[in-house]
């Protein structure tokens, strides 16, 4: 997390002349990228609940999002019987450490 805040300083710096390309899609990527900060905090509180051995495994149900997004949004249909199996694999591993 040390390493973020200078990246981003030094890529604005860079960036700050440019003209970008796409610009409209600044307000998705700020979105992703609120996300992505929010689902680490998230992880770091359930943490302080819980134990590692727990949190892990469902830290990685984000494959079955990402597979799920895959095939319904990108339409990506190469390899979807085995995108959506790792999915459930995934799903099932999670439960079981649950149970």
């Amino acid at each position: 997390m040390a390493v973020e805040l200078p990246l981003g300083i030094w890529l604005a710096s860079r960036w700050a002349g440019m003209t970008v390309v796409g610009s409209q899609t600044w307000g998705k990527a700020t979105l992703v990228g609120g996300g992505m900060w929010a689902g680490y905090f998230l992880v770091l509180w359930a943490l302080s609940f819980a134990p590692l051995a727990i949190v892990a495994p469902v830290r990685e149900t984000s494959i079955v999002a990402v597979a799920a997004w895959g095939v319904w949004r990108l339409q990506e249909r190469r390899g979807v019987a085995m995108k959506l199996t790792g999915a459930a694999a995934a799903v099932i591993g999670v439960a079981l450490l649950a149970g």
